[in-house]
C-alpha cells in the first residue's frame, strides 16, 4: 500500500531491508513513480504537507526524526524544548531477523507491547 500510494523507491533507498522475504516481495511489486502527499490529500497548510512527505520517506537513514519533527516548522507554535525529552533508550529489533517468526508470534508481541502500556481504564487487551 505504501508504495503504491507514494511511489517505489530507488533501490538504494532500500537497502536497509535485510529480510530475504521481504526484498523478494518488494522486488515482485509493480514500480510506481514517486509522488508528494500533495497529489492525494487536498490541505492548504504547505507545512503539514511537507512534514508529512518528510515523514513517510521508506528510508529510515533519511526519513525525519521525531526531535526534528518536532522542531519542524508545522510544529513551531506548538513547540516547547523543555517540554519535550528525548528518547535515550534502545529499541530490540532482533524479532525482524528471526526467521523463525509467525504471524501469530508477531501479533501477540504486538499485544504483549500495548498490554505493557495498559488501555485507559487499566484493561487488558489480550
Amino acid at each position: 500500500m505504501i508504495f503504491e500510494t507514494l511511489g517505489t523507491p530507488p533501490a538504494a533507498d532500500l537497502k536497509f531491508i535485510t529480510n530475504e522475504n521481504a526484498k523478494k516481495y518488494v522486488d515482485s511489486l509493480p514500480i510506481k513513480p514517486i509522488v508528494s502527499v500533495k497529489e492525494f490529500i487536498k490541505y492548504e497548510n504547505a507545512d503539514c504537507l511537507d512534514l508529512l512527505d518528510k515523514m513517510l520517506v521508506i528510508n529510515p537513514l533519511k526519513r525525519i526524526t521525531a526531535e526534528e519533527a518536532l522542531k519542524h516548522k508545522y510544529f513551531e507554535n506548538l513547540h516547547d524544548d523543555v517540554d519535550e525529552p528525548v528518547f535515550e533508550g534502545v529499541i530490540d529489533f532482533a524479532f525482524e531477523y528471526d526467521s523463525s517468526m509467525t504471524l501469530d508470534a508477531i501479533r501477540k508481541l504486538i499485544l504483549e507491547e500495548l498490554n505493557f502500556y495498559k488501555t485507559e481504564n487499566n484493561e487488558k487487551l489480550i
